[in-house]
C-alpha cells in the first residue's frame, strides 16, 4: 500500500500561525501546546526519525495534555511505525477531547480500512466530512470506502470531490483510475494514474495498473514494459522497506542508519540518503565509510564545500582511501 501521506500539516500549523478564526473543529486545540515542538516532531517525522518524533510529541503533551493536534501527531507517528493499536488509542483520545477533530477521524477511518473493517471506516469518514467539508483526505478516504463496497459511481463523485478541493492530490487521482478501471473506462483511468505518477512519482502501483490495461487494449509492447518497471521498482520498494524495519526497530543503531543511506543511494534517493549517513554519524562520528558516502552524496548534490570536508576527514583517518582521494582530487580540480 501506498505510505500514508503527513497531510493536514498546513492546515493545522498555517492556523495557527495566522491567527484565523477557527471556523471548524480541525484546527480547534483545547489547551495549546508548543507550535514549535510539534512542527520539530513533523520535521523529524519526514526524515523517518519517528524515534525522536514521537518523544517530541509525548513532551508538547505531557505539557498540554489537551492538545488535540500533539496527541494526533503521536497518533501518526505510531502509524507510520507500524502500530496501529497504539496509534488507535491516540486518535480515539484526540477524539475524547475534540469529537470533531477530523485529522483524528480521518487517520481511524485509514486504519479500519485496512483492517477490513469498512463499516467502521465509513463512520469516521462520514464524521470527517461532517466537521470538515472541505478536507480533501476526508472524501478521499470515503471513495475507498464505497469502490470496496461496489458503490462505484459515489466512489467516483467522492474521489472528484477530492480533487476539487486539492487537484494535485496523487492519492485520489490514483483512487479515482482504480474505480474508472473497474468500469471499463480504461482511457479515463489511464489519464488519472498517469497524473498519479507525474505527481508522485513513487505511485509505483500505477505502473501496474498502467500495464494492465495495455495488456488489454492488445498494446503487448507497452504492458510488458510496464509491468516490467513495477517489478523493479516493486523490488526496490522492498529493500527499502527492509531497511527502514531495521532503522524503527534500532533507532539508534549507526550501521542501521548506514544500511538505509545506502539503500536510497543505490535508488537514486540522495537528499534521503544524506540523512540516513548524518544520522549515522551523529551516532558514530567515527563511521568513516558513512562519512565517506556523506560525501560522495553531497558531491552529487554539488554540496561542494561540505563533501570536500567530509572527504578530508576519512583520509586524515585513513590516508590510504582510495575512494576519498580520487573524489577530492576531482573536486578541486573544479
Amino acid at each position: 500500500m501506498k505510505f500514508k501521506i503527513l497531510f493536514f500539516m498546513s492546515l493545522i500549523i498555517l492556523s495557527a500561525c495566522n491567527g484565523e478564526e477557527k471556523k471548524t473543529s480541525v484546527h480547534a486545540t483545547k489547551e495549546p501546546a508548543g507550535l514549535k515542538q510539534i512542527q520539530v516532531g513533523i520535521t523529524h517525522m519526514q526524515q523517518h526519525k519517528y524515534f525522536q518524533a514521537a518523544q517530541i510529541f509525548q513532551r508538547a503533551i505531557k505539557t498540554s495534555p489537551h492538545s488535540v493536534e500533539a496527541i494526533y501527531y503521536l497518533g501518526l507517528t505510531y502509524d507510520r511505525q507500524n502500530a496501529p493499536g497504539e496509534a488507535v488509542k491516540a486518535y480515539r483520545r484526540a477524539i475524547a477531547i475534540d469529537p470533531n477533530f477530523a485529522p483524528a477521524h480521518c487517520g481511524l477511518g485509514d486504519i479500519y480500512f485496512e483492517r477490513s473493517q469498512p463499516e467502521e471506516a465509513a463512520e469516521h469518514f462520514k464524521r470527517a466530512i461532517a466537521a470538515a467539508p472541505d478536507l480533501p483526505e476526508a472524501h478521499n478516504g470515503m471513495g475507498r470506502v464505497l469502490s470496496a463496497q461496489g458503490r462505484p459511481a459515489e466512489a467516483v463523485a467522492s474521489f472528484r470531490k477530492a480533487l476539487a478541493l486539492a487537484p494535485n492530490y496523487p492519492d485520489a487521482h490514483f483512487n479515482l483510475g482504480g474505480a474508472y478501471k473497474k468500469e471499463g473506462l480504461y482511457r479515463e483511468a489511464l489519464r488519472e494514474f498517469t497524473t498519479a505518477l507525474r505527481l508522485d512519482p513513487d505511485y509505483i502501483e500505477a505502473h501496474y495498473h498502467i500495464g494492465n490495461i495495455y495488456l488489454r487494449q492488445q498494446r503487448q509492447k507497452e504492458g510488458n514494459t510496464e509491468l516490467r518497471l513495477f517489478e523493479k521498482l516493486r523490488r526496490a520498494r522492498e529493500e527499502i522497506n527492509r531497511y527502514l524495519t531495521a532503522v524503527l526497530n534500532s533507532p539508534k543503531s549507526a550501521p542501521a542508519h548506514y544500511d538505509l543511506g545506502r539503500a536510497y543511494a543505490r535508488q537514486g534517493k540522495t537528499a534521503a540518503a544524506i540523512r540516513q549517513y548524518e544520522l549515522a554519524l551523529d551516532l558514530a562520528p567515527d563511521l568513516t565509510e558513512a562519512r565517506y558516502q556523506l560525501g560522495v552524496s553531497q558531491a552529487k548534490l554539488r554540496m561542494l564545500p561540505r563533501a570536500i570536508r567530509n572527504f578530508e576527514s576519512v583520509l586524515a583517518v585513513d590516508p590510504t582511501h582510495a575512494g576519498a582521494k580520487e573524489h577530492l582530487a576531482l573536486l578541486r580540480r573544479e
